[in-house]
Protein backbone atom coordinates (compact mmCIF):
# COMPACT_ATOMS: atom_id res chain seq x y z
CA UNK A 1 0.00 0.00 0.00
CA UNK A 2 1.36 3.42 -1.01
CA UNK A 3 1.36 6.27 1.49
CA UNK A 4 -1.11 8.93 0.24
CA UNK A 5 1.34 11.73 1.07
CA UNK A 6 4.05 10.10 -1.06
CA UNK A 7 1.53 9.47 -3.84
CA UNK A 8 0.49 13.13 -3.80
CA UNK A 9 4.09 14.37 -3.92
CA UNK A 10 4.88 12.08 -6.87
CA UNK A 11 1.82 13.33 -8.71
CA UNK A 12 2.79 16.96 -8.07
CA UNK A 13 6.22 16.23 -9.59
CA UNK A 14 4.49 14.65 -12.63
CA UNK A 15 2.29 17.74 -13.02
CA UNK A 16 5.40 19.94 -12.74
CA UNK A 17 6.81 18.12 -15.78
CA UNK A 18 3.53 18.51 -17.69
CA UNK A 19 3.38 22.24 -16.92
CA UNK A 20 7.01 22.63 -18.00
CA UNK A 21 6.25 20.89 -21.28
CA UNK A 22 3.24 23.11 -21.94
CA UNK A 23 4.64 26.48 -20.85
CA UNK A 24 8.32 26.06 -21.66
CA UNK A 25 9.20 27.08 -18.08
CA UNK A 26 10.49 24.77 -15.38
CA UNK A 27 7.94 24.11 -12.61
CA UNK A 28 8.26 22.46 -9.23
CA UNK A 29 6.29 21.67 -6.10
CA UNK A 30 5.36 24.77 -4.16
CA UNK A 31 7.36 25.20 -0.93
CA UNK A 32 4.16 25.06 1.14
CA UNK A 33 2.49 22.26 -0.82
CA UNK A 34 0.86 19.89 1.63
CA UNK A 35 1.70 22.19 4.53
CA UNK A 36 5.41 21.78 3.78
CA UNK A 37 6.41 25.30 4.78
CA UNK A 38 6.20 27.00 8.12
CA UNK A 39 8.32 29.91 6.91
CA UNK A 40 6.09 32.97 6.54
CA UNK A 41 8.27 34.39 3.76
CA UNK A 42 7.22 31.46 1.55
CA UNK A 43 3.50 32.02 2.00
CA UNK A 44 3.21 34.22 -1.10
CA UNK A 45 2.98 31.17 -3.40
CA UNK A 46 -0.45 29.78 -4.18
CA UNK A 47 -1.16 26.23 -5.34
CA UNK A 48 0.69 22.92 -5.41
CA UNK A 49 2.94 23.57 -8.41
CA UNK A 50 4.59 26.88 -9.35
CA UNK A 51 6.88 28.09 -12.14
CA UNK A 52 10.53 28.46 -11.18
CA UNK A 53 10.50 32.04 -12.53
CA UNK A 54 7.80 32.91 -9.97
CA UNK A 55 9.80 31.34 -7.14
CA UNK A 56 12.83 33.38 -8.21
CA UNK A 57 10.70 36.58 -8.22
CA UNK A 58 11.34 37.12 -11.94
CA UNK A 59 7.66 37.02 -12.78
CA UNK A 60 4.31 37.39 -11.04
CA UNK A 61 2.24 34.22 -10.54
CA UNK A 62 -0.31 34.18 -13.39
CA UNK A 63 -2.12 30.91 -12.66
CA UNK A 64 -2.73 28.44 -9.86
CA UNK A 65 -2.12 24.71 -10.26
CA UNK A 66 -3.76 22.30 -7.82
CA UNK A 67 -3.19 18.52 -7.84
CA UNK A 68 -5.42 15.78 -6.46
CA UNK A 69 -4.60 12.09 -6.58
CA UNK A 70 -7.56 9.84 -5.77
CA UNK A 71 -8.28 6.12 -5.70
CA UNK A 72 -11.54 6.53 -7.59
CA UNK A 73 -13.86 9.14 -8.99
CA UNK A 74 -17.36 8.19 -9.98
CA UNK A 75 -19.33 9.76 -12.81
CA UNK A 76 -22.15 10.33 -10.31
CA UNK A 77 -19.91 12.83 -8.51
CA UNK A 78 -20.48 15.43 -11.23
CA UNK A 79 -24.18 15.43 -10.32
CA UNK A 80 -23.54 15.88 -6.61
CA UNK A 81 -22.48 19.43 -5.61
CA UNK A 82 -21.37 18.11 -2.18
CA UNK A 83 -19.00 15.49 -3.64
CA UNK A 84 -15.22 15.49 -3.28
CA UNK A 85 -15.04 16.39 -6.98
CA UNK A 86 -16.72 19.73 -6.33
CA UNK A 87 -14.76 20.29 -3.12
CA UNK A 88 -11.58 20.07 -5.24
CA UNK A 89 -12.97 22.68 -7.62
CA UNK A 90 -14.03 24.93 -4.75
CA UNK A 91 -10.59 24.73 -3.11
CA UNK A 92 -8.86 25.52 -6.41
CA UNK A 93 -11.17 28.45 -7.12
CA UNK A 94 -10.60 29.85 -3.63
CA UNK A 95 -6.83 29.56 -4.04
CA UNK A 96 -6.89 31.38 -7.40
CA UNK A 97 -9.15 34.13 -6.02
CA UNK A 98 -6.43 35.00 -3.48
CA UNK A 99 -4.31 36.39 -6.32
CA UNK A 100 -7.01 36.86 -9.00
CA UNK A 101 -5.61 34.50 -11.66
CA UNK A 102 -6.67 31.53 -13.79
CA UNK A 103 -6.49 28.04 -12.34
CA UNK A 104 -5.81 24.47 -13.44
CA UNK A 105 -6.92 21.42 -11.47
CA UNK A 106 -5.17 18.13 -12.25
CA UNK A 107 -6.87 15.00 -10.94
CA UNK A 108 -5.18 11.62 -11.13
CA UNK A 109 -7.54 8.69 -10.75
CA UNK A 110 -5.87 5.33 -10.03
CA UNK A 111 -5.75 3.10 -13.10
CA UNK A 112 -7.87 5.59 -15.09
CA UNK A 113 -5.53 8.44 -15.96
CA UNK A 114 -4.83 12.11 -15.40
CA UNK A 115 -7.52 14.69 -16.06
CA UNK A 116 -7.22 18.45 -16.35
CA UNK A 117 -10.11 20.67 -15.32
CA UNK A 118 -10.29 24.42 -15.96
CA UNK A 119 -12.90 27.13 -16.32
CA UNK A 120 -14.04 27.72 -19.88
CA UNK A 121 -12.74 31.30 -19.90
CA UNK A 122 -9.18 30.26 -18.98
CA UNK A 123 -6.14 31.47 -20.91
CA UNK A 124 -6.75 30.48 -24.54
CA UNK A 125 -3.10 29.91 -25.45
CA UNK A 126 -2.50 27.47 -22.59
CA UNK A 127 -5.81 25.81 -23.44
CA UNK A 128 -4.55 25.13 -26.99
CA UNK A 129 -1.22 23.84 -25.66
CA UNK A 130 -2.93 21.51 -23.20
CA UNK A 131 -5.14 20.21 -25.99
CA UNK A 132 -2.00 19.55 -28.04
CA UNK A 133 -0.42 17.32 -25.37
CA UNK A 134 -3.64 15.45 -24.53
CA UNK A 135 -3.86 11.87 -25.73
CA UNK A 136 -7.57 12.28 -26.30
CA UNK A 137 -8.26 15.56 -28.14
CA UNK A 138 -11.84 15.57 -26.89
CA UNK A 139 -12.82 18.25 -24.42
CA UNK A 140 -15.74 17.52 -22.14
CA UNK A 141 -17.71 20.59 -21.06
CA UNK A 142 -19.37 20.51 -17.69
CA UNK A 143 -22.12 23.09 -17.15
CA UNK A 144 -23.05 24.02 -13.58
CA UNK A 145 -25.36 26.69 -12.24
CA UNK A 146 -22.49 29.20 -12.04
CA UNK A 147 -19.78 28.11 -14.47
CA UNK A 148 -18.75 26.08 -17.46
CA UNK A 149 -15.69 23.86 -16.98
CA UNK A 150 -13.56 22.05 -19.55
CA UNK A 151 -12.13 18.62 -18.80
CA UNK A 152 -9.29 17.04 -20.78
CA UNK A 153 -7.78 13.61 -20.38
CA UNK A 154 -4.01 14.17 -20.27
CA UNK A 155 -2.85 10.53 -19.94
Amino acid sequence: MVNSSVKGKCFERDVSKIMGKVTGHEHFRSPQSGGMSTNHSLNNFVGDVIPKIVFENKERQSYVVECKSVAKLNIQDIYNPTSLFYSYIKQTEEESEKINVFWYLFIKVNRKGIYLLMKEDTNELLDVLFCYICKNKTCLKLHTEKNIYKIYKIE
